[in-house]
């Protein structure tokens, strides 16, 4: 299963992108053999990677990013990686996922900014201090983390413009606020849907 599949190859020419997209790919399966960073059950890794490439493809040049529920780093270290235009910070509150963050910037030269916290009404508090910690992004972008609209709820105040990542049940189900940047289709078939509303920056 090739990495960058014909319409991505073309939005990323970059020949060093799919070789470093490799080398996280190769972190990412053995560090999950020792900690449950992606479930064995759910999506394939590399599907993972290509909706977090379509993500990248659609952000305007340069700007700030904060990716809420990072996990493993779809899609924000992802974006790091294939824009290094944008800055990035990756909110991420599980401190073993955390040390595989930091494990991947250092090996693939990334500069991201990596908070160990998690959004509560409309603020990012630290899991392990009484910190909130201060900021206003361009882009606030979540994949999984909750449904459109309670992510719409939560994250409004942090950024100009919101994204999600969704199913095509969850685009279905989305308030008329929410409108559709980008499909595509997954190695496995399913459709998927990114979408986007104002934020109250």
């Amino acid at each position: 299963m090739p990495i960058l599949p014909t319409e991505l190859a073309s939005i990323f020419p970059d020949p060093e992108l799919e070789p470093r997209l490799q080398i996280y790919l190769d972190l990412l399966l053995e560090w999950n053999t020792r900690i449950n960073l992606i479930s064995r059950k759910e999506t394939a890794p590399w599907i993972h990677l290509q909706d977090s490439l379509h993500f990248a493809a659609v952000l305007p040049q340069g700007g700030t990013l904060i990716d809420i529920g990072t996990g493993a780093g779809f899609p924000g270290l992802i974006t790091a990686l294939a824009r290094p235009d944008l800055k990035v910070t990756l909110v991420e509150p599980q401190h073993k996922k955390q040390l595989f963050l930091e494990a991947a910037a250092q090996r693939l030269q990334l500069t991201v900014t990596r908070l160990e916290a998690r959004l509560e009404q409309g603020k990012i508090r630290a899991t392990q201090s009484p910190k909130v910690h201060g900021g206003k992004w361009d882009h606030a972008v979540c994949k999984a983390l909750a449904d459109p609209a309670e992510f719409a709820r939560m994250a409004a105040p942090l950024a100009h413009t919101l994204w999600f990542l969704a199913s095509e049940e969850q685009a279905r189900a989305a308030a008329p606020t929410w409108r559709v940047a980008r499909t595509w289709t997954v190695a496995d078939g399913r459709p998927r849907v990114l979408l986007t509303c104002p934020g109250k920056r």
